[in-house]
């Protein structure tokens, strides 16, 4: 078995009351159950998708050699 790990991202702060995780969310939960598998971590932020500054949660996947910058 190998580890899965979510990733939730809403854009920037000005759309934070028009966008919220819980879609994502639901999604990720709904997709875990149907293939039995459980997330060990989560990462969620509110950033924007234009570049990777201020990312935080992303650079936590990075160092942890999970996903890499295009």
């Amino acid at each position: 078995m190998c580890n899965v790990y979510s990733y939730m991202r809403i854009s920037a702060s000005e759309e934070r009351d028009l966008q919220k995780f819980t879609r994502q969310e639901s999604a990720l939960q709904r997709y875990a159950k149907e293939n039995d598998i459980e997330y060990p971590l989560e990462f969620r932020e509110d950033k924007s998708g234009k570049n990777f500054t201020g990312r935080k949660q992303w650079q936590k996947l990075e160092s942890m050699g999970i996903f890499k910058k295009p």
